[in-house]
């Protein structure tokens, strides 16, 4: 899988603009400003963001819902400026469309059978005319710039993030080609971007709707899994998927040993070509996404959600995802520990028991003062494709006045004690600001 960019960019510094004009679109739809970082994973249904972008000269806007872009350049239209929207399609295929007092002033796509965009009308047509390199770069203010981004539109590399991310350089854009996902991981550093904003909307209803809970009063459900549910990692696969699976990996080793012949051949060919082509130097990489959390000596500190905890000497602090959700991550006696956040009024969908599993323990204790909770389940064998005997899935829960904190971990056979407590040794230090 390839590249995936979108941006809307307009030119000069138009961040108040921006902000008036997602208030007031996401307002009329009962969308409120609220006014703390993201401590979850989006929630598709009640909740909107934003990154907006402070470049030297542009302003970048990047917008959590791809389906609803469209309507928030046409939202944008009545800021006084030309707008770019641009895009990247899976590596192959790259595009604008330049807008100008509402209208199309210009579309380019370097494969115009695979355009990427909202737009009811095809591009060439009268209302939606074919980018030109002149006209575009005059509407910019950049008519001197035009033969470069002419020779970008005729570019051609298998990569095209490579042109997407020349055409910003050539406008005076640099660091406009990302995405919100990549804002979100922390993981954008092409270009130099002097601030980055995020905005926050949620529906109000939702706000006011919340209800009271309490971790220790909390029943275990039997609620089925849907997708606001806890994320366990496990799941069943039907047996005539596995054989359909089997099947194709068969397929596949049979390819690869016949095309095993001319792997070998072109990868002599490429090793002769590097021999006696000249050397360029590395493009630079960005920068790759660390883990969600900071160490402090035994310490993995949290900023974004204001918590620690404290490593025992057999721990060791493991990899995270790079989103909001993703606290902390860590490893003892081989057993990998997630410690995500989870919504207060998602509480019901957190302590629950899995399809077919057996309560085995349900312990309530506190945590520094905050409501604990220890769960764990038997899994029966099968439960997972890749297990064949029966395992033990565990959760903590820690519940603070911001989160829910559940620490998720499983074990085969009937448990690990030792490795257990260990892990609720760590728990244990666990503590929260908020």
């Amino acid at each position: 899988m390839g590249a995936f960019y979108s941006s809307i960019c307009l030119p000069g510094d138009r961040r108040q603009e921006v902000e008036l004009a997602l208030g007031r679109w996401l307002g009329s739809r009962g969308f409120e400003r609220i006014d703390r970082p993201a401590l979850f994973d989006l929630d598709a249904a009640s909740e909107r963001a934003a990154f907006v972008l402070s470049l030297a000269d542009w302003t970048v806007v990047l917008f959590s819902d791809f389906d609803e872009e469209r309507r928030l350049i046409h939202e944008l239209q009545q800021v006084p400026s030309p707008t770019v929207y641009l895009w990247v399609y899976d590596s192959t295929t790259w595009g604008f469309d330049l807008f100008v007092d509402g209208d199309y002033a210009g579309t380019y796509s370097s494969d115009p059978r695979d355009h990427v965009s909202f737009a009811h009308e095809p591009p060439g047509t009268a209302g939606r005319p074919w980018a030109e390199p002149l006209p575009v770069c005059r509407h910019l203010g950049l008519a001197e710039r035009a033969d470069g981004v002419a020779t970008l539109m005729h570019r051609r590399t298998p990569f095209k993030e490579e042109i997407a991310r020349a055409f910003c350089e050539q406008i005076g854009a640099a660091g406009a080609l990302a995405s919100y996902d990549e804002l979100e991981a922390g993981s954008h550093a092409s270009g130099p971007v002097h601030a980055v904003e995020q905005l926050l909307y949620e529906r109000a209803d939702r706000a006011r709707g919340r209800r009271a809970i309490d971790l220790h009063s909390q029943r275990v459900t039997q609620l089925h899994p849907t997708g606001g549910a806890l994320e366990t990692g496990t799941f069943e696969i039907p047996p005539d998927l596995l054989r359909e699976l089997a099947r194709s990996r068969r397929r596949v080793r049979m390819r690869l040993s016949l095309l095993r012949p001319v792997s070998l051949v072109a990868r002599a060919w490429r090793g002769w070509l590097a021999r006696i082509s000249p050397q360029r130097a590395p493009a630079p990489r960005s920068r790759e996404a660390a883990a969600s959390y900071r160490i402090e000596g035994r310490d993995l500190l949290n900023p974004r959600h204001g918590c620690r905890l404290t490593l025992g000497e057999r721990a060791s602090p493991a990899a995270t995802a790079r989103k909001p959700s993703a606290v902390f991550g860590f490893v003892i006696g081989g057993v990998t520990v997630a410690c995500s956040a989870r919504r207060l009024d998602t509480l019901r969908e957190v302590v629950r028991r899995p399809d077919r599993a057996e309560v085995v323990t349900d312990e309530l204790y506190h945590v520094g003062g905050l409501k604990a909770r220890w769960l764990r389940f038997r899994l029966p064998p099968g439960f997972e494709a890749s297990t064949q005997g029966a395992s033990v899935l565990g959760l903590h829960i820690v519940q603070s006045e911001q989160a829910l904190y559940v620490f998720l971990y499983r074990v085969p056979g009937a448990g690990q004690p030792r490795v257990e407590a260990q892990i609720r040794a760590v728990v244990e230090s666990f503590r929260s600001d908020g």
